[in-house]
């Protein structure tokens, strides 16, 4: 899986236009077409937005959990001779 670029979506678009100018109404399907890439591009952003607001949470909870509890235990369990 790759990134979308966004340049490569506008060509994309812009193509899919000058091709419904070219030929006319009975292309027309290409501009719903368009207008599905464009509402699927939107939703990628979406996502892309959701999903680094997860790794933000993830990767505060992960240092947490390091810092304030394995972290300490280890400690605890040198000074005791269990590790």
């Amino acid at each position: 899986m790759k990134a979308i670029s966004k340049q490569e979506h506008q060509s994309v678009i812009y193509a899919l236009k000058q091709m419904e100018s070219l030929l006319g109404e009975e292309r027309a399907g290409a501009v719903q077409n368009a207008k599905a890439l464009s509402k699927l591009y939107q939703r990628y952003h979406t996502l892309l937005a959701d999903l680094s607001i997860c790794i933000n949470e993830y990767e505060a909870l992960h240092h947490q959990l390091r810092v304030k509890v394995l972290g300490p235990a280890l400690r605890k369990a040198k000074r005791d001779g269990i590790v």
